[in-house]
């Protein structure tokens, strides 16, 4: 038996207590369609060939749905109105199976439709229904823009607002100045009706497609009956480009997607390889000696062999204050060119976080083959160039090159630092806190649940919480180890902000059920958690501590 508590956090600023509860039967039209609050989370089940109907209110403003489960399921998401007649928006897969909808809203009554991708799909699994404030975007589509020549300019950080109707065919202009430009665009969720059968087509300055086999990557693509949404990630050199956004040219597999309606046009793009070439500075191969260089730069190096002195290199430090895209990559140098490389992400301490090897094809064109690009949180991070790469006896000369732009959306995340593991309660059991099930993520406007476990019964447990486990502020002497005060391998690492004072189970587990912030402002933001708990009989100081938690607020889920 499971004893499910409200937590309220609003020193950091909280929505609602959190409303979780069972799906109720029958649901299976839409006119049996369950009426959900908005913040909830229902755990419901789908049985094979059925349909669970939900509906919802709102005032206006962006509406998030996902689904998640201990256990994977292949879902079909159909967002529609009121009387569950029009179908304004689609989704199958976003978090491996589970489906997702995230779009702009006017107040209203809506419906919900869930169903399994075949007839025989059948499991438990979780609803999410959340909401924030609508999403603003910067600019809107200006038509007529059905040629080359009326062609919208879009530039990097623009959020574009626009509509695909029957036929029409939507142009942009990129213009990229520096040397070289990573660059992202996605072709997302509007407003409702929100289109799912576009494709995209990728043009040079003279409006010729650029060739399916070019370096600077894909040149069309058409959004699928599973992902409906489009984006691709490149490294261009300086130059005029045009995006075209029109009518897919295959039909959706699913047979139901919205054909003509609204898009957002999301665009990120990332200078690279700009100003004098910053040359190593050695020795430079931890993050205590790292070469010093500034995004949108370039840096020049070599290394050793795997076996040699000099087998990696390391640069930074790069400092994010907000959550960001960040992309690199590495080129043959002029003498003894090194042919790949392998080069990773670290934390503040050196910590190896990402972890890319490129496979031979280091070129010394302005698509090198080795970009690689991947969100990051508010943070500092290096990044080391070292061997082997695929080949042990590879070495040589290189150039290094960085970019980074605001994140498009933050990637909501729940991570556990696996610490205390010999702090023991007079169970014999470490407490625990974890994610009360795979895919559960701290996407804003949304439920978060966690589980606390491994409690003796009915043990008293402090909650804390803060905005940093970053042990070398010095503001805390963090990690604070417990064991000179009598509990031996236990630490605190969580600088605390803000403390709960809770209560166990008979069966020594508690559900923390949260509705996460439900405005915009707080996206990428981290809250760090972790358990204390009060028992008298495990040590001296009557104290055990559990592993931590880290809390990414996110837009997304995936």
């Amino acid at each position: 038996m499971r004893i499910h508590s409200a937590l309220v956090f609003c020193s950091l600023g909280c929505g609602l207590v959190a409303q979780r509860g069972p799906e109720v039967e029958p649901n299976n039209a839409s006119a049996q369609a369950q009426a959900v609050p908005l913040g909830s989370q229902l755990d419901a089940t789908l049985v094979a060939g059925e349909q669970d109907w939900f509906s919802f209110a709102t005032t206006g403003g962006n509406v998030r749905l996902f689904a998640h489960g201990a256990t994977e399921l292949d879902t079909v998401f159909e967002l529609r109105d009121a009387a569950g007649t029009t179908v304004l928006a689609v989704n199958d897969d976003s978090s491996g199976y589970f489906s997702s909808i995230a779009c702009n809203l006017a107040a209203g009554t809506y419906t919900l439709k869930v169903t399994g991708w075949s007839l025989t799909t059948a499991g438990p699994y979780q609803l999410e229904i959340g909401q924030i404030g609508a999403l603003a975007a910067t600019a809107a589509e200006s038509e007529p823009n059905d040629t080359l020549a009326q062609a919208n300019p879009i530039a990097g950080g623009d959020i574009l607002d626009a509509n695909l109707g029957a036929a029409d065919q939507d142009w942009y202009r990129i213009t990229l100045t520096a040397p070289r430009t990573g660059l992202w665009f996605l072709i997302g969720e509007g407003s409702a009706p929100w289109v799912g059968n576009h494709r995209y087509e990728i043009y040079d300055a003279a409006g010729v497609l650029l060739a399916p086999t070019s370096t600077l990557g894909s040149n069309a693509g058409n959004s699928s009956g599973t992902e409906i949404r489009s984006s691709q990630i490149r490294c261009w050199p300086a130059g005029t480009y045009h995006l075209v956004v029109k009518n897919s040219t295959a039909p959706s597999s699913l047979g139901l997607l919205v054909p003509q309606g609204n898009y957002r046009l999301r665009l990120c793009t990332m200078p690279m390889g700009q100003g004098a070439t910053t040359a190593e500075v050695e020795p430079n191969n931890s993050v205590a000696t790292a070469t010093p260089m500034t995004l949108g730069g370039r840096a020049s190096g070599a290394i050793t062999n795997s076996a040699g002195a000099d087998s990696s290199d390391v640069f930074g430090p790069f400092v994010f204050g907000t959550a960001a895209v960040l992309q690199y990559q590495t080129l043959q140098g002029t003498t003894g060119a090194l042919l790949d490389s392998t080069v990773r992400l670290l934390a503040e301490d050196g910590t190896p976080l990402v972890t890319s090897t490129v496979g031979n094809t280091l070129t010394t064109t302005s698509h090198a083959r080795a970009t690689v690009s991947f969100s990051v949180a508010p943070a500092t991070y290096y990044v080391e160039v070292l061997s082997p790469g695929t080949n042990a006896a590879q070495a040589g000369s290189y150039f290094f090159e960085i970019g980074a732009s605001e994140a498009p959306f933050v990637v909501a995340s729940y991570s556990l630092g696996d610490v205390n593991t010999a702090c023991l309660g007079s169970n014999s059991q470490r407490p625990t806190l974890s994610v009360d099930s795979p895919g559960e993520s701290p996407v804003l406007g949304t439920n978060l649940s966690r589980t606390v476990g491994m409690l003796p019964p009915f043990a008293p447990f402090f909650l804390v919480e803060g905005l940093s486990d970053d042990f070398a502020n010095g503001v805390i002497p963090l990690p604070y180890d417990l064991g000179g005060l009598g509990a031996p391998n236990c630490a605190v690492h969580v600088d605390p902000v803000s403390t709960l004072l809770m209560f166990g189970s008979a069966s020594g587990e508690v559900v923390l059920n949260a509705t996460q912030v439900n405005s915009i402002v707080f996206r990428g933001l981290a809250i760090y958690e972790q358990v204390l708990v009060l028992d008298p009989a495990a040590n001296a100081l009557g104290l055990t501590s559990s592993n931590y938690a880290r809390r990414l607020f996110g837009e997304r889920h995936f």
